[in-house]
């Protein structure tokens, strides 16, 4: 059974309304929890060690506090923590950089930049062929992250620069990898490219009709007809 999680968020700024712009901003992408919005830079170093966020976003200049010396603090005590500035002052950019920033956003924030962000974030914490066991496999999804078991895919298919995982009790995800480095993530000799838009699970693979060029694959409840490529039914030959 798949699992999907959200990334974990705390969000730093002294105005209110800032906070509650980014927060929904935020939500809106369907990959992160807020679990914690602050005011008080006094109290993000507690708040970083008890509820362990995947990341933290920091406006730079606040009253009384500066952005750039909040991020030279953590990195004494998390130095892979990734942090993101939001800030309407890009004059900070260069100086900003000396302390490992993750990522760098201009108020009024642009969406489709956070959303880039908020992918990026993703391919950087979880995009490692690093499984759960042996047998599962974290995958990046549009709304954070799924856990599932290798035998648990039954086919890829490209939809332009993302892909749909289906698996085999019928559940969807959207990927935000594109079907050449979702498959490379999964390198397993299992998993096969039928044509330029599909990737299956050859262990259900059923049928392959060399003359229509189609192959049926099969699992549960489920069983469909898709089609082939020249090239897969060459590479098929071989096998055979």
């Amino acid at each position: 059974m798949s699992v999907c999680l959200n990334l974990k968020i705390i969000i730093l700024d002294d105005e209110q309304e800032a906070l509650d712009i980014l927060s929904a901003l935020l939500i809106d992408t369907g990959k992160v929890d807020i679990i914690k919005t602050l005011q008080n830079p006094l109290k993000l170093e507690s708040s970083i060690a008890s509820l362990k966020p995947d990341a933290v976003f920091t406006d730079i200049q606040m009253s009384d506090y500066n952005g750039i010396d909040i991020l030279e603090n953590i990195r004494e005590y998390n130095p892979t923590l990734p942090v993101i500035y939001a800030t309407a002052h890009k004059k900070f950019s260069l100086e900003a950089a000396k302390h490992n920033p993750f990522s760098y956003l201009l108020k009024p924030i642009n969406r489709e930049e956070l959303n880039h962000t908020i992918d990026h974030l993703i391919s950087y914490l979880f995009g490692t062929n690093e499984s759960i066991d042996n047998n599962k496999i974290k995958l990046p999804i549009k709304n954070g992250l799924i856990y599932v078991n290798y035998s648990e895919i039954l086919s890829l298919t490209a939809e332009g620069n993302y892909t749909v995982i289906k698996l085999i009790n019928g559940e969807t995800h959207l990927s935000s990898y594109n079907l050449g480095r979702l498959t490379e993530k999964i390198n397993q000799d299992k998993f096969v490219r039928i044509n330029r838009q599909t990737v299956i699970n050859s262990d259900y693979l059923k049928e392959i009709n060399k003359r229509k060029k189609y192959c049926k694959i099969r699992a549960e409840d489920i069983e469909e007809q898709l089609k082939v490529s020249n090239t897969f039914l060459k590479n098929i030959n071989k096998m055979l």
